[in-house]
């Protein structure tokens, strides 16, 4: 800090600080003796000019802008607390997620998925795929042109809208629904205490709908899995954790090299009986809604 001059009397001092202020110059006016105050500024680029606007205040201290520049001042400054404090929050906001995720508690809607999940899957295993016609999204493959294969959803169209959703809750392995498990875990818990209950629900609902629809128009019904509402999560955390900083979200860049030379590794084939339709409209879902959200936020 440098000092550029000294003045005389508190109130003359505090609107010389708020003057300098507004001006840009950081400074701070201190008690010297009696009624002196000396004035300094933080950088040595603000000196000269600072000594101008000390000469500025000392020739005409009585001219009607000071009262409005100490007006600004206080404004300024009121603003700049309020955005401290939004940052303060922010922060705050984003430790105690990461902190919530580290402890790895379940969210209730993370849970009751999970629940459902390994039901169906024990149910799959003693009636086999009888017990859960109902759950695939259609009994027939499509076929003919686009508009064809989006009437082939039959049993849809006819009111079984819950076939759009339900081949979420169909695993075949224990090594797939133990991985699609694991990540729902990690993933929708840290959305779920993030952004709730419905935000979630409504997430996995558009995404399920989303790729489901897209992998039945591929390849027809035949396929099952969280696989694509879990990469739907990846894509939404990872892309909202680095356009919104402040979001609390975060990933490794390793975990998303994994789960991306993954995706890659089953759609060059070396992974049969992989449905990659859903795993890439998932994560391309994801990521469009997690960057949406991020603008919304800035």
């Amino acid at each position: 800090m440098r000092k550029i001059g000294e003045i005389v009397g508190e109130s003359k001092a505090r609107v010389l600080s708020d003057y300098l202020y507004v001006e840009g110059i950081e400074n701070q006016v201190e008690e010297e003796s009696g009624e002196e105050w000396s004035v300094w500024v933080h950088a040595e680029e603000h000196v000269l000019r600072g000594q101008q606007l000390l000469h500025d205040y000392l020739s005409n201290p009585a001219d009607p802008k000071f009262p409005r520049i100490v007006r600004e001042a206080a404004e300024r400054r009121a603003e700049e607390e309020k955005s401290e404090e939004n940052y303060r929050r922010k922060v705050h906001s984003r430790e105690e997620t990461l902190r919530r995720a580290a402890r790895g508690s379940l969210a209730p809607l993370t849970l009751a998925l999970l629940g459902i999940t390994v039901a169906v899957y024990v149910l799959q295993q003693i009636k086999g795929e009888m017990g859960v016609r109902s759950l695939v999204i259609s009994q027939f493959y499509p076929i003919g042109s686009l508009v064809d294969r989006l009437l082939g959803l039959t049993e849809i169209r006819q009111g079984q809208v819950w076939r759009l959703f339900t081949p979420i809750f169909l695993h075949y392995g224990i090594l797939h629904i133990l991985f699609n498990m694991m990540w729902l875990v990690d993933l929708g818990s840290a959305i779920e205490r993030k952004e709730g209950a419905a935000t979630l629900l409504l997430f996995i609902l558009v995404v399920a709908a989303i790729s489901n629809l897209s992998q039945f128009l591929i390849s027809g019904p035949r396929f099952g899995g969280m696989s694509g509402v879990v990469y739907g999560m990846l894509g939404y955390v990872w892309i909202r954790g680095k356009y919104d900083p402040f979001s609390g979200y975060f990933l490794n860049p390793p975990v998303v090299y994994m789960m991306l030379i993954w995706l890659g590794v089953c759609m060059v084939g070396w992974i049969p009986n992989v449905a990659n339709t859903v795993h890439v409209v998932g994560l391309v879902t994801g990521m469009a809604w997690g960057y949406i959200a991020s603008c919304s936020r800035s």
